[in-house]
């Protein structure tokens, strides 16, 4: 629903639209991706019109960094509406706007949700698992080790593995636990 129009010149250009109720701006006559987007030709090259407005009115935009919508509006060009981010950022804003697909809702997803609860609940070692399912003894590792499907309720019983890493901590390396016989036999020399 329309509240409003504007007007307003950008780059040599007349740029018009309207005002909906939740005060976003919506040009209109630009070209649009298929996520809503608008695309303005800009110095030379195509760029989307919320972050080239985004730059002229705060400065540069540091590497990495997203020009987020937090009226959750791709078409918005209010710079009331548009922040700066990281990726973690904006990915916590598609989650929070209900934008994040996973599970059975990636259209490439061989599982299902009760096959993944069958597997976190099955004694079957990983590689009887990945014959079952017709999947890599990677993706039934994954799971089990709470890396992907982590929206299933786990088991009563279930322990996240530690990572390598944290395993390594505790053990001596053989670098360090062995005698350096070059070193030693440097010192005797000298």
């Amino acid at each position: 629903m329309m509240y409003g129009e504007f007007y307003f010149w950008f780059s040599n250009r007349l740029i018009k639209g309207i005002i909906t109720e939740q005060c976003c701006w919506q040009p209109v006559g630009r070209s649009k991706d298929k996520k809503g987007y608008n695309w303005f030709w800009f110095r030379g090259k195509m760029t989307k019109l919320h972050r080239t407005l985004y730059k002229f009115l705060n400065g540069n935009i540091p590497d990495n960094f997203y020009v987020r919508h937090i009226c959750d509006n791709p078409t918005c060009i209010n710079p009331e509406h548009l922040l700066a981010g990281t990726a973690q950022d904006n990915s916590d804003d598609k989650k929070r706007h209900g934008h994040q697909v996973y599970g059975e809702e990636i259209h490439t997803a061989k599982l299902t949700e009760a096959k993944v609860e069958a597997i976190l609940n099955s004694n079957s070692t990983q590689m009887e698992l990945a014959r079952e399912y017709c999947v890599s003894q990677s993706v039934i590792s994954r799971i089990k080790n709470g890396k992907t499907w982590k929206h299933i309720r786990r088991p009563t019983n279930w322990v996240p593995k530690r990572s390598k890493l944290d395993r390594m901590q505790n053990k001596p390396s053989l670098r360090n636990s062995q005698p350096n016989i070059k070193n030693k036999m440097k010192k005797e020399n000298i």
